[in-house]
């Protein structure tokens, strides 16, 4: 009997080994959303208002930041419908109109957190209305291998295109507190055969490597950190 619970227990050792070592990202797939949300006409308006604000709406820089206000206009300009309007919006409201609350706008267009449960979820709590969300812990984005195709950073490379959204959620609250936008997917740029993910973002207007952003979110002691969250709209293009 002492024999087979080594045994047992040697076996259970390396199982937990081999398990620490497969990244543990998170995979909702709704299938919403819309086939024909145009990458470019996002990547257009990327580029053209990354430094700075559209006139067609308010700045809220000055009121929580404009960060999720950003990247709505984008996915507005990719074709994203508006959803119904009403004097009291909920989660499942979508739309910019104004910039007065209600029927001008919804919370969903400017604050991240309502905007993640009206595209993705918060504990099962949504619209649900993109493709897919995963959520990805930081540290394996930033350990994860540059040269092994099979690890959680080509994963996520290869699971999102242009105009598709990167949120972040912390740890200590569960509040999602920012968001970007892919502007561009690149390989080899920094290092031969490589990817690059370029983000787009406001507050402040800038563009961001995605996996050097990453990695100063990431703390090995465990203590508060963001959440990596991936908003993927449903397009025939990457």
């Amino acid at each position: 009997m002492k024999i087979l619970s080594r045994i047992l227990a040697l076996v259970l050792l390396l199982f937990g080994t081999f398990i620490t070592n497969v990244y543990a990202y998170s995979e909702r797939t709704y299938d919403n959303g819309h086939n024909s949300y145009n990458r470019q006409a996002a990547k257009t308006y990327i580029e053209k208002w990354v430094d700075g604000y559209n006139p067609a709406y308010a700045n809220f820089t000055a009121d929580g930041g404009d960060c999720t206000n950003f990247v709505s206009q984008v996915l507005r300009a990719g074709g994203i419908a508006f959803t119904s309007r009403s004097s009291s919006p909920t989660n499942s409201h979508w739309y910019y109109y104004d910039s007065s609350w209600g029927m001008g706008r919804t919370s969903t267009w400017t604050h991240a957190h309502y905007f993640r449960e009206h595209f993705g979820d918060v504990n099962d709590s949504g619209l649900k209305r993109s493709y897919q969300m995963r959520v990805y812990e930081p540290t394996e984005i930033y350990n994860a291998s540059l040269t092994n195709s099979s690890s959680a950073w080509f994963n996520l490379y290869n699971n999102i295109g242009v105009g598709d959204v990167v949120q972040y959620t912390s740890t200590s609250s569960w509040q999602t507190y920012h968001g970007q936008v892919v502007q561009r997917k690149s390989v080899g740029e920094e290092q031969a055969n490589l990817p690059k993910l370029s983000m787009a973002q406001h507050t402040s207007n800038s563009y961001q490597n995605l996996r050097t952003y990453i990695r100063a979110l990431a703390n090995p002691q465990g203590e508060d950190h963001a959440i990596v969250t991936v908003i993927r709209l449903k397009s025939s293009t990457t």
